[in-house]
């Protein structure tokens, strides 16, 4: 195989790391077994001080039979051994192997094969069920104490525990940007429901969807299609929105000026109950979609309905999903 360019440079690099990217069949291994034989050749470099890693046994075979057969063509000898090429994972047990006495382990670790493997994390996944089926699991909250708005719904055995785990470092990346922003002082942790571990999960997905449906002040009944005498007329989509708890009202027009001018009158009673306690200034009026069909319209506004539902609590609907 005759190296291009690029290929070339890998080969002949010397100090200091060298990244190669590139596809399958791209000649990576070949790239390797050249830049081996001329470490050897050009740099004086013994070949026992190399290693060679591949991912499986069958890369590893292959990168020492092509390599055995390059020097063979090559008339290559040497008085120092030959490279260590072997498997990550081989690597690794060595490494552990060699220096067990290090890591203050009684004897030499023992090396599970992967069924064996597979059937005590079976096991142990068991027996954790039927531990937590007949403990008290709490249901809790964290919702931002400037604003209400909750964040996260989740379950554990040990909510101060928990607490810990979340403001040290929360693995829902959107949970760790709100604390974050708002700092750790402004989110707070409330117990909402006790239940049975059995029960958990289900409960769990019970509270994440109550707090999905808050998010939005509609009603089903709203969401029916404009009446049959505006069938001609443009109809505008638009969204009223808390900028305290992002709470909002999907909505429909076709005289938008009018809409837009009088938006804080819409007769929606979660809508003007939620203005009352949080203040006219907290409402802002903003356009989605203009010029919709009107056959369009209920699909448009059950779809960002949905949307500002998933936006409610950054869990996914299914607790399992995503759990911490």
């Amino acid at each position: 195989m005759k190296l291009d360019e690029n290929q070339q440079k890998a080969v002949e690099h010397f100090e200091g790391p060298a990244l190669v990217v590139a596809g399958p069949g791209s000649g990576k291994t070949e790239v390797i077994i050249e830049r081996i034989v001329n470490l050897i050749r050009e740099n004086g470099i013994k070949p026992y001080q190399i290693l060679a890693l591949a991912f499986n046994r069958k890369a590893m075979r292959e990168m020492e039979q092509r390599f055995s057969l390059k020097l063979a063509a090559l008339d290559v000898q040497s008085d120092y051994g030959k490279p260590e090429i072997c498997t990550l994972h081989a690597f690794g047990r060595r490494i552990i192997s060699n220096n067990h006495r290090k890591l203050n382990l009684m004897g030499m670790p023992n090396t599970w094969k992967a069924f064996r493997l597979k059937n005590t994390i079976k096991e142990e996944i068991a027996k954790l069920k039927r531990e937590k089926a007949n403990a008290e699991v709490i249901i809790y909250e964290i919702s931002s104490r400037k604003t209400g708005r909750c964040y996260y719904i989740g379950q554990t055995t040990n909510l101060r525990i928990r607490q810990k785990e979340h403001l040290a470092d929360s693995s829902n990346s959107h949970l760790r940007q709100a604390i974050l922003a708002e700092g750790p002082e402004s989110v707070k942790f409330t117990p909402i429901d006790k239940v049975e571990g059995r029960y958990a999960d289900k409960r769990e997905t019970e509270w994440i969807e109550y707090y999905r449906n808050r998010t939005v002040f509609n009603s089903h009944l709203e969401d029916k299609a404009p009446e049959r005498e505006i069938i001609d007329a443009p109809v505008t989509i638009y969204k009223i929105e808390s900028q305290g708890t992002e709470r909002c009202y999907i909505g429909y027009t076709t005289n938008l000026e009018q809409t837009e001018q009088n938006f804080l009158d819409i007769p929606n009673n979660a809508l003007q109950e939620a203005i009352r306690s949080e203040g006219e200034e907290q409402f802002t009026f903003e356009v989605l979609h203009e010029e919709v069909p009107v056959a369009e319209v209920p699909d448009r506004i059950a779809d960002e309905i949905e949307t500002h539902k998933n936006r409610a609590v950054f869990n996914q609907s299914n607790p399992l999903s995503q759990r911490y």
